[in-house]
């Protein structure tokens, strides 16, 4: 898929529901995902007319790289916390926030 190399307004062409990823940034440029990766990280050693390519991809899908999973990625660790719970109307998980607050 070759992408016409003049700017144009953003295009969704994704669900709302969800966020475009550096896979389909570079599926719409039509390069590998290690390519867009480099691009958009500003590493060196890529093609001019393909970091446009790359660039004009993620403008048009409208991508935002998510930071929290970049950190991660990297071995950062998080101090956030998942707790599952079947009702949360149950008055005993109520007792037990009011105890740990």
């Amino acid at each position: 898929m070759s992408l016409p190399l003049s700017p144009s307004p953003p295009v969704r062409p994704v669900p709302a529901a969800s966020h475009p990823t550096m896979l389909d940034v570079a599926r719409l440029a039509g390069v590998s995902l290690k390519t867009a990766s480099r691009v958009l990280n500003g590493e060196p050693h890529v093609a001019a007319a393909t970091s446009e390519k790359v660039q004009l991809a993620a403008r048009r899908l409208v991508f935002r790289p998510n930071g929290i999973a970049r950190e991660l990625r990297r071995g950062a660790r998080s101090t956030a916390v998942g707790l599952i719970i079947s009702d949360v109307g149950n008055p005993f998980y109520a007792r037990r926030g009011a105890c740990t607050a």
